[in-house]
């Protein structure tokens, strides 16, 4: 049974799950939640939580670390860009009852970033409301410390006008090294060594360090302000778009059919765009959705017009479309053949 559509997505990719009832999928086993049961007849519990469940919705920014999009949250600089002040009880606001696991919080970001101190963003009034801040004289968990970070370089704040970088080197070894047994102190010599932010004069190599705030990335701030994010997670594998694709769809790099572990982008068997090559066996989130007659989707931009150019704010082009973003076609059951 095949259930793959694809259409354009302008946020690039995304897995959604049409789900008319909760299910839960174990990546790790690839396992199915199945209706509990009292003798021989079915319980369907599903309909009575408190909110049923009946979309779920994946979306990813590939190649981006949590703290390079959220290293601040929720304290925006707002010298630039879309300014930004955060709603009543915001995770990591000082009177509220909840925490974020940024670098901020942990004391990694100097006191000083750019010659710029990071701020409160001065919120003078909630975020939406006219009533003063009681939070906006808290001043964040600066570090102490000018040299706080164990990296080469130190974070720095990237502003509004800096919207396109260089990229990090993301294959599987440096990221590997960069990691260095979990000390997690070689992210500029392995990943970004010659990397500079654009238009700062003053500005270390190392880019990975870097980060973004709301006044940058205002949507991917407000969505936190009213989604849940996962700001303590950590990768099972490293490696580029490909790798994690394969993992994030199947729990796994490992393919049955071709008996090797991939570490490397490579087009899918079943995609006829740009030539074909790596092949998956076994089961993936859309075989089992398949399997319980839930329907489900993977969006992907340019899949249609996969030959059509896009050009981005600093006038680059290239196709929207790319194969190795095309996961489901791994499998000749999730595929379009």
């Amino acid at each position: 049974m095949k259930r793959v559509a694809r259409t354009p997505y302008l946020f690039g990719l995304a897995l959604v799950l049409a789900v008319a009832v909760a299910v839960a999928v174990g990546l790790g086993g690839l396992g199915a939640t199945h209706l509990s049961t009292v003798g021989a007849v079915t319980v369907n519990n599903s309909a009575k939580t408190t909110t049923p469940i009946k979309h779920v919705v994946v979306i990813y920014d590939e190649n981006e670390s949590f703290d390079h999009y959220f290293g601040t949250y929720p304290y925006a600089e707002n010298t630039d860009g879309t300014s930004f002040c955060p709603a009543p009880g915001t995770a990591g606001l000082p009177c509220a009852s909840d925490s974020v696991n940024t670098e901020l919080a942990a004391g990694l970001v100097p006191a000083s970033t750019l010659g710029s101190q990071v701020t409160r963003g001065n919120c003078s009034t909630y975020q939406g409301a006219s009533t003063p801040n009681p939070e906006a004289s808290a001043a964040p968990p600066v570090a102490n410390t000018t040299t706080p970070n164990p990296n080469e370089y130190q974070p720095q704040r990237i502003p509004d006008t800096a919207a396109v970088t260089c990229d990090n080197n993301h294959s599987y070894t440096p990221e590997e090294e960069a990691t260095d047994g979990g000390r997690m102190d070689r992210f500029v010599q392995y990943t970004s060594s010659s990397c500079t932010i654009p238009g700062a004069s003053d500005s270390s190599p190392g880019i990975g360090m870097d980060y973004y705030d709301g006044n940058a990335v205002s949507g991917l701030w407000n969505y936190a302000q009213h989604y849940a994010m996962s700001d303590n997670s950590w990768d099972a594998t490293f490696g580029p778009t490909m790798i994690g694709s394969l993992n994030m769809f199947a729990g796994t790099t490992y393919s049955s059919l071709t008996n090797s572990t991939y570490i490397s982008n490579t087009n899918p068997e079943w995609d006829d765009v740009d030539g074909q090559s790596g092949a998956m066996g076994g089961d993936n989130i859309g075989t089992l959705l398949n399997a319980k007659n839930v329907s489900w989707g993977w969006f992907e931009e340019g899949f249609s017009t996969p030959t059509t150019s896009v050009t981005n704010v600093k006038g680059s082009s290239a196709n929207m479309f790319s194969s190795i973003y095309d996961t489901p076609d791994w499998w000749e059951a999730t595929s379009n053949a």
